[in-house]
């Protein structure tokens, strides 16, 4: 009776086998993957916008104790502006969660703002220095500015989002994602790698260029993009080990309800 109502298309690709096996397939190798633990639905998105969760359905995990107190809508992307890549809205969580999840924001807005740095420092010193600042550094600050800021992005999604539902395998995603972050920001803030101005970079800077106010610009935007990199690492640390005590203390609740 159903066959009737569809179109010819859909009844050639139902008749035809090789394209069912293929789709018999490909079922068969996200469901094989959500089973074994290797992906979950929470994490088979691409920053907020669904991949493959109308071939996964739902997996059981363990659940936090804390609760969110009202529905969250995750398909209204308004973040971040004129981008609405994922969605974000801090007044739907519980007050006890704002403020680690506003840390975690906070962690991401630095990383753009020392890329966007970066990127505008390069290309005032490249043309000006004596070949101190090689051309290169335009493609090493371009792919900082897409790659650092989309991985701050994912990982603060992934944080939000696991204290949001509250599901334990995303935080510990965020986790890991964060302690890696933290440790590229250490690095940046430091040392001068290629286009990255490390506040080491202020001992190769004096003398660098005939023209005196591109000098005075470089150690300046120096200081500020190292003291950047560095906050991003202190903070990166600090919604890290805030974010671990929230699941200690959950943990710990958890183990009090039992007794």
């Amino acid at each position: 009776f159903w066959l009737k109502h569809l179109s010819r298309s859909q009844r050639t690709r139902l008749s035809d086998p090789s394209s069912a096996r293929r789709n018999l397939m490909a079922a068969a190798a996200a469901m094989a993957a959500v089973s074994s633990g290797g992906l979950d639905c929470k994490t088979a998105t691409v920053l907020g916008k669904p991949a493959l969760s109308a071939m996964l359905g739902s997996k059981a995990l363990p659940q936090l104790n804390w609760h969110k107190t009202s529905d969250i809508n995750w398909t209204d992307f308004n973040y971040p502006p004129a981008l609405r890549l994922i969605h974000y809205n801090v007044q739907e969580l519980p007050s006890a969660l704002r403020g680690p999840v506003r840390l975690l924001n906070i962690v991401f807005v630095l990383t753009v703002i020392a890329c966007w740095l970066n990127f505008l420092t390069t290309l005032v010193v490249v043309p000006w220095t004596n070949g101190m600042a090689p051309g290169r550094w335009f493609i090493q600050t371009i792919i900082h500015l897409i790659l650092l800021p989309s991985a701050s992005l994912w990982t603060f999604y992934l944080g939000y989002r696991g204290l949001a539902e509250p599901d334990p395998q995303l935080v510990k995603n965020f986790q890991a994602a964060q302690l890696a972050l933290s440790v590229i920001y250490f690095i940046f803030s430091v040392f001068p790698m290629g286009c990255v101005n490390g506040i080491f970079r202020l001992r190769y800077v004096w003398g660098s260029s005939d023209a005196t106010a591109i000098v005075v610009y470089w150690v300046v935007a120096t200081i500020v993009e190292a003291g950047l990199w560095g906050l991003a690492f202190a903070l990166g640390l600090v919604s890290f080990f805030r974010v671990r005590r929230q699941v200690q203390e959950d943990q710990v609740s958890q183990g009090a309800d039992k007794a």
